[in-house]
């Protein structure tokens, strides 16, 4: 469940303030009650803690009236894309087309079909000299996806599309249909 951060930021503040401010009242009362019965130095230890809290609310009073800029520079970030990340430049990762081949050969190897992670580790023995930083990064959307992983996966999207790939598999089975082998058969050793 997201929360619109600007304003929810600025409420949880002023809650925590409103909160502080109570603590504060309370211990006033405890200060002149131990006044009144001539306990000074009950009174001067409440004191001290009450400049404590006091202390701790001029920071949280800071934080509040810095947080509209760092509000505003988080609608900012927003504007830039998906998490404020720039988008990667051509020819930094692998293009998507050199992932074709290797899943159809992994698919022939493991007898046609396969559990996607089988299939994945067959594509990355095949393509680990090939795959850039870039592709070893996880992504900025995602940080337990790594990009290569991603982009296999869209190309497998892409080879059902095109028939080389069987549509109706299970859940998580990659399984490669008559016209993908016969594309494997075709394709330049």
């Amino acid at each position: 469940m997201r929360r619109d951060l600007k304003g929810g930021v600025a409420t949880a503040l002023d809650l925590v303030l409103d909160e502080i401010d109570r603590a504060i009242a309370a211990q006033r009362t405890e200060i002149n009650s131990a006044t009144q019965a001539g306990k000074y130095d009950q009174a001067e230890a409440v004191i001290a803690r009450v400049k404590s809290v006091a202390a701790f609310r001029d920071k949280v009073v800071a934080l509040r009236r810095q947080w509209p800029g760092v509000a505003k520079s988080i609608d900012k970030s927003k504007a830039r894309g998906r998490r404020g990340e720039k988008r990667l430049a051509r020819g930094v990762r692998t293009p998507e087309a050199a992932f074709r081949l290797p899943i159809l050969r992994a698919l022939v190897a493991a007898g046609g079909r396969a559990k996607m992670s089988d299939v994945l580790a067959r594509v990355y023995a095949e393509m680990k000299a090939h795959l850039t930083p870039a592709d070893l990064a996880t992504l900025p959307s995602s940080l337990k996806t790594v990009r290569w992983r991603n982009t296999a996966q869209w190309v497998r999207a892409r080879l059902k599309r095109e028939g080389l790939l069987k549509p109706d598999s299970p859940h998580g089975v990659w399984e490669i249909s008559d016209k993908g082998r016969e594309a494997l058969k075709l394709a330049p050793r």
